[in-house]
């Protein structure tokens, strides 16, 4: 689904969740938590073509059945820059690798977004851009003009590709759009604008397309069909040199000259508000035919949520949910993993909250044990230098408090997404209800918002 655009908050420094932050001295962070995505952020060595999208609400031992090592899952986006440490700490515990794709959000917090990606953390790979910038931001898109869209792909995003002048590293995705007639109008206008802006330099080349769908597996179809229709056009100078394999030319050049297909990776779909029967039968539709094409290079199901949940609730509807209310695969999740053929199962979980709001009892363990178990996972957030024996002691009270009354959840969310980078932490959320806005101003009709039904 979207997130609203860059509602992000500060560090809370004085807030109780720091506290308990604060407990832990550098040296006590596990080492996978300290880890960088560089170990585990490869294209090539992850394979597969199935992902996650993540945001601040998922509980974290939700994670970790879909990253178990025989899991189809190779790589997952959080609608930002910032990895998710929980991801990161889940993939290197079972020795898998993941590939972690950011997401230039929108226009406002551009510049802090890309200078995020230039900390050393992230291994360079693909680059997503400009989430649904027709729609617009209280429903989680980006509301940008295609004009500003335009400047902005070519004053700086595309300094950031692989093999431009400027020495970028990075695979680039044009604008991901809404799957309607809307978005593919802005799509249009979008590349005439970056024909005006740049037309020495070919427009704006893309390594490769990423797109929405929310409806039928038909639908779906004819959606990924207008967009190669749209990209494989000759008259698009800014294609890229796929001959080369894409990056390392700014200029497009015409579809005789390709040796390869420009790929698409579906980084949202589902089908919102319909029964489990048919929900099910357009995942088992859909995943054989994305599995089968070439040109697709990765989809990702929305959502990664229990039912009950916010999102379950919400515009999405409940047969969408991958978990059970307790942390059970449902029929949708087990399939997304392969299903009985791999040997997975509607009901199966791996250890972790099976309970409560994100913040409750593990199994086996009573709410105040659990609530301290915790601890170990959180990383240092409100200093910049190694805590004394001294500061450990003076912090301890207010960190116990916070714990035995499991005052968990604020942190939570705002330590979903952080990378731990030397020093202290600046937390950037995707939670706290920021794409579910969606739910509240937009609903699905008929087939579902990927047709362009909008309300």
């Amino acid at each position: 689904m979207k997130r609203s655009q860059h509602n992000r908050r500060h560090k809370r420094g004085t807030s109780l969740g720091s506290a308990a932050l604060a407990l832990l001295s550098a040296s006590t962070i596990p080492t996978a938590l300290a880890q960088s995505s560089n170990s585990s952020n490869s294209t090539t060595s992850s394979g597969g073509k199935r992902g996650l999208s993540i945001h601040g609400d998922t509980r974290t031992s939700d994670f970790n059945i879909f990253l178990q090592s025989s899991s189809p899952v190779a790589w997952y986006y959080t609608w930002s820059p910032w990895p998710n440490q929980y991801i990161e700490k889940a993939a290197a515990t079972n020795n898998k690798k993941i590939e972690f794709l950011p997401l230039l959000h929108g226009v406002s917090n551009l510049d802090s977004d890309i200078a995020r990606l230039s900390r050393g953390d992230i291994t360079p790979g693909r680059l997503l851009t400009f989430n649904e910038p027709d729609g617009e931001t209280d429903t989680g898109g980006s509301g940008i003009s295609p004009k500003d869209a335009a400047r902005a792909y070519v004053d700086k995003i595309m300094p950031l590709r692989k093999g431009s002048k400027e020495g970028g590293k990075w695979l680039i995705s044009h604008p991901v759009v809404t799957g309607s007639p809307r978005g593919l109008d802005w799509l249009k206008d979008f590349c005439e604008a970056c024909e005006d802006i740049n037309k020495d330099g070919g427009g704006c080349p893309t390594d490769f397309v990423a797109a929405h769908w929310y409806g039928e597996f038909l639908g779906l179809q004819g959606w990924l069909g207008q967009l190669r229709e749209f990209y494989e056009d000759p008259k698009h100078s800014f294609r890229p040199d796929l001959s080369s394999g894409g990056g390392g030319s700014r200029r497009g050049v015409r579809r005789q000259s390709s040796k390869k297909e420009l790929e698409i990776i579906v980084t949202e779909m589902g089908l919102p508000q319909q029964d489990a029967e048919t929900t099910q039968s357009m995942l088992n539709q859909t995943i054989p035919y994305l599995d089968k094409e070439d040109w697709v290079s990765g989809y990702s199901w929305f959502g990664l949520f229990r039912e009950g949940s916010k999102d379950a609730q919400g515009w999405a509807g409940e047969s969408v949910a991958m978990l059970t209310g307790d942390g059970g695969l449902t029929e949708i999740g087990a399939m997304f993993l392969g299903g009985q053929q791999a040997g997975v199962h509607p009901g199966e979980s791996i250890g972790g909250d099976q309970s409560g709001d994100g913040s409750g009892d593990a199994q086996g363990a009573g709410p105040r044990s659990y609530s301290m178990m915790r601890l170990p996972e959180v990383v240092l957030a409100t200093t910049s230098h190694a805590l004394t024996s001294i500061d450990i002691l003076l912090r301890l009270p207010l960190a116990m408090f916070v714990c035995f009354t499991k005052d968990l959840s604020r942190f939570d969310r705002n330590l979903a997404v952080q990378s731990p980078v030397g020093g202290a932490v600046t937390a950037a959320p995707i939670g706290d209800g920021l794409f579910m806005q969606k739910g509240i101003n937009r609903q699905a009709t008929g087939s579902g918002y990927g047709q362009g039904q909008v309300t």
